[in-house]
């Protein structure tokens, strides 16, 4: 969702007035009392620069992976590639695990990590296998379907419990 831009005479007028009725004049320019109320505490500590647009970049970005641990990853995809293996970021993640490195970077770490070396390309959603098998048959009750539970008693009695909703 796109952000609505405020004219600065609009923001001006909401910084530096003193207003009897602040929700009315909200109401009227179409803005929130919360904008309203950080326009004036900007207006009052930064003057009229603080009713400029700020960036919303983030202070921090992620770190990338180390270099060697990425070497490491593609080796291994590449190894398990040529036997014929799963390698894919959760078998490479296991694999890791199993070399008891201190610290395994996440599936989605090694994800990124193949992506970036051009291992992994993005595809759309795929259908989930079992989306392709139908639940559909030929006739009317030629499947029928039991939510139960059976349970084995210590005399050996096999006792059924038919779950319901």
């Amino acid at each position: 969702m796109g952000r609505s831009v405020t004219a600065m005479d609009v923001r001006l007028a909401a910084a530096a007035a003193d207003l009897a009725n602040v929700s009315e004049f909200c109401r009227e320019q179409g803005i929130s009392r919360t904008t309203f109320y950080k326009w004036r505490t900007r207006y009052r500590n930064d003057g009229l620069s603080g009713l400029e647009e700020k960036s919303r970049r983030p202070l921090s970005s992620r770190p990338l992976m180390a270099s060697d641990v990425e070497d490491r990853i593609v080796q291994l995809r590449k190894q398990l590639t040529d036997q014929g293996y799963d390698a894919g970021p959760a078998s490479i993640h296991d694999y890791l695990r199993l070399e008891a490195w201190d610290a395994v970077p996440s599936v989605s770490s090694i994800w990124r990590g193949l992506h970036r070396r051009g291992f992994i390309t993005p595809q759309p959603k795929k259908r989930p296998r079992s989306s392709f098998k139908s639940f559909v048959y030929d006739r009317p009750n030629e499947s029928w379907q039991i939510d139960d539970t059976q349970w084995q008693l210590a005399d050996g009695t096999v006792v059924y419990r038919r779950n319901r909703r």
